[in-house]
């Protein structure tokens, strides 16, 4: 099916939202054709799954802000909004008007600058707290490099050469499998295979076998020309479900029926996905899906008339 996906898939899908290299759908909420919209309160990036609705940060401060909905969606009252890797404000320590590269992740400090800090505490190197010690002693620092994950904004500012999300997710995946030696053994092959951090504008197939994510994608291309409203929530969801899977062409009836989603959109894709996936699958193989169409009710009917008959009181 690979193949077949391959060459029969629209090349040039979605180019403003689709990201064919690195496998990533970025929603664009200004189009009509994606189902993603920005949380309704100043200054939010947050996405949510409709129009003029609040992430819950945002509702739950426009429930104790004493506003209406229409004055806390121009003002906003939000104490803190999450900022995105690559679009953090910079570190705060600047010395001889040279100010640090790296993006601030504690209370105004870059990564290195805050384990420095509390090194130099606990090693009663300094009696300074983080603000005046960023004021008092510390450097600014040069750029990262870029971090080896595909698509990351996020710069590497260590050694190895991953951004802070992508480092504790290694450490992390090192702990789970027990991996030994060192800790760049095994990383880039690692790397390839990892997402960026996603919004939730976003959902990506990088960690998918290759044969499903084609599918996969030639199943949306073709879904477009049908019902050309894609939720990336619901993507999400559905790559989320499809761990262990490596091809919705050979996925048998009762697998079929064990894969479940609580989120109807979601079911409602995945319905789509299997339906075009399988279709093309029957149309390689020479299979008419009118035939095989009539073949299911056909045993549908015959099924319901043996149970019929199974409970009439005489032979």
């Amino acid at each position: 099916m690979d193949g077949l996906a391959v060459e029969n898939t629209e090349a040039g899908w979605r180019p403003d939202e689709w990201d064919a290299a690195n496998w990533l759908f970025t929603g664009d909420p200004d189009k009509d054709e994606t189902a993603i919209w920005r949380c309704n309160s100043a200054g939010c990036h947050v996405a949510v799954r409709a129009t003029r609705h609040l992430c819950r940060s945002c509702y739950e401060q426009f429930s104790e802000s004493g506003l209406s909905r229409e004055e806390f969606a121009k003002v906003g009252r939000r104490t803190l909004i999450r900022a995105l890797p690559g679009e953090r404000p910079p570190c705060s320590v600047e010395h001889d008007g040279l100010r640090c590269a790296l993006e601030a992740t504690n209370h105004g400090a870059c990564t290195p600058h805050y384990a420095k800090w509390r090194y130099h505490r606990n090693c009663g190197k300094t009696g300074l707290e983080l603000e005046a010690w960023l004021l008092a002693q510390a450097e600014p620092l040069p750029p990262g490099t870029p971090c080896r994950v595909g698509a990351c904004a996020g710069s590497a500012h260590g050694r190895v050469p991953l951004c802070t999300y992508h480092r504790d997710r290694w450490r992390r995946h090192r702990l789970k499998v027990g991996m030994k030696g060192t800790v760049y053994e095994g990383l880039e092959q690692w790397a390839r295979v990892q997402p960026p951090f996603l919004t939730g504008f976003q959902f990506s197939f990088v960690g998918l076998p290759d044969v499903l994510r084609h599918e996969l994608l030639y199943a949306l291309a073709e879904r477009d020309k049908q019902r050309p409203t894609l939720s990336p929530v619901a993507m999400r969801l559905m790559v989320r479900g499809l761990a262990g899977v490596t091809s919705v062409a050979e996925l048998t009836d009762k697998k079929l029926g064990d894969l479940g989603y609580l989120d109807r959109n979601c079911e409602a894709h995945w319905n789509d996905v299997v339906r075009l996936v399988r279709g093309a699958f029957d149309r390689f193989r020479g299979v008419d899906p009118l035939q095989k169409l009539f073949h299911i009710l056909f045993s549908q009917v015959r099924g319901r008339e043996g149970w019929q008959r199974s409970r009439l009181p005489f032979g």
